[in-house]
């Protein structure tokens, strides 16, 4: 999940597809499963390290090493599913958030519970769920019987965040994943857990179960059934779109997805939105990077380039750039060239992404699991001050309320003319 554009992705509604191939003990002794898993983890512990541009920026390799150790005389006591949950505290604590186990991928099979919420500075809300579940807009207060802020204590174990924006984001991607939810010993069982809520003062509670395999439960949104929501929180299909607010001069360019896509190449897009300024005498532009997790930095050049160019619209007040906790990696490098290269106007939350950070991803398979490990091959240097995230000029927050009633501050503030432009 990303930041205040929600991303509801089949993933985090339904089942993920794929074979569990990572499951050593299936078909196996438990001899042999230990010696597979023990194996793997000394794979990673040797590999790791070699191929990481700088794995112990951050953690003592004594330390690394220690938990190495530990982990490889208690494999034999752990299932399958704590083992994972092992493996990626392990890999999390070097604390590059390009560097961590790719549960994600489909060919590892975990399984996600019908359920999606956000982080908003007052608690945890359900924003999506399986049809059948009534239960949207609820503040999650309880999982497996254990308070939420535990919950997300143990959650904030098993991936790597280098602020507490990408604290926010990610912890939402891995909080209804079963296998991490029973190997972190919050749900007591591998494939069912009861979730408490609280909704106008009153508690419910929901037992959410896995289903069968092959079957994905139809699942609604905040949006689909409130319908309160202004077009822009609505997202469109392909990586970037643009459209005119309504009644206004103002272009809005949402973009989702650092990737170049052939049916509409960045470039083609880029002459586009040059067009439509001209065309439609655009007084205003908003780029929205709240919901782009990253990709390729060079992709959004073109765009860049035509919005550095236009002497009407690169100046204050005229050109607008929206940030977030969703705005990571490579969208975080476009955020900073358009406050360099530009006179853009940052709006909304901190970035995900360190200014300062590891990236440009490679990854390498473990033999026996077959899980992918991810690991940073460069270092990114945007900031002569190593700050937490890249900072806003204008801060807005989104509130809960704010987000059930299907208001956008941080664009309605533009669309208003209350940005204060210096």
């Amino acid at each position: 999940m990303k930041t205040l554009f929600i991303t509801f992705s089949i993933m985090m509604l339904g089942l993920a597809q794929g074979g569990a191939t990572w499951r050593l003990s299936e078909s196996r002794k438990a001899e042999e499963r230990d010696k597979l898993w023990r194996e793997d983890l000394n794979q990673l512990a040797d590999t790791l390290p070699k191929n990481h541009i700088n794995l112990f920026f951050k953690i003592k390799e004594a330390d690394f090493r220690k938990s190495v150790e530990d982990l490889d005389k208690k494999t034999s006591k752990l299932n399958d599913d704590q083992v994972l949950v092992e493996l990626m505290k392990l890999v999390a604590s070097a604390g590059d958030a390009h560097t961590t186990v790719r549960w994600y991928e489909s060919s590892v099979g975990l399984h996600n519970y019908p359920i999606g919420a956000a982080w908003f500075d007052d608690g945890i809300y359900v924003h999506s769920a399986a049809q059948h579940y009534e239960i949207i807009g609820s503040k999650i207060t309880k999982m497996g019987g254990i308070g939420i802020d535990e919950v997300l204590r143990r959650i904030a174990s098993v991936f790597p965040y280098e602020n507490d924006a990408t604290l926010k984001s990610f912890s939402m991607q891995y909080l209804f994943v079963a296998e991490i939810l029973y190997g972190l010993g919050i749900a007591p069982d591998a494939r069912k857990i009861n979730i408490e809520f609280e909704s106008d003062g009153k508690k419910s509670s929901a037992e959410f179960e896995l289903p069968a395999p092959g079957v994905r439960p139809a699942a609604k949104s905040f949006y689909e059934t409130k319908k309160v929501a202004p077009p822009f929180r609505r997202k469109k299909n392909g990586a970037y779109w643009s459209d005119l607010i309504p009644d206004t001069r103002i272009l809005y360019i949402q973009y989702n997805d650092c990737t170049d896509y052939k049916d509409m190449p960045m470039a083609v897009f880029a002459k586009k939105v040059e067009d439509f300024i001209e065309s439609l005498k655009i007084e205003k532009v908003v780029v929205d990077l709240r919901n782009n997790g990253g990709g390729n930095s060079q992709v959004a050049q073109p765009l860049i380039e035509v919005l550095t160019n236009n002497a009407n619209i690169n100046k204050k007040g005229k050109l607008f750039v929206l940030i977030g906790r969703g705005t990571f990696s490579s969208a975080q490098l476009n955020a900073y060239d358009f406050r360099k290269r530009t006179a853009a106007v940052l709006v909304g939350e901190p970035t995900g992404q360190k200014p300062n950070a590891y990236g440009e991803q490679k990854s390498f398979i473990l033999t026996n699991s077959k899980l992918g490990i991810s690991y940073s091959t460069k270092a990114f240097v945007t900031s002569e001050v190593d700050e937490p995230s890249m900072r806003p000029d204008v801060a807005i927050n989104v509130s809960s309320a704010q987000f059930f009633a299907g208001a956008d501050p941080v664009l309605d503030a533009i669309v208003s003319g209350a940005i204060p432009v210096k």
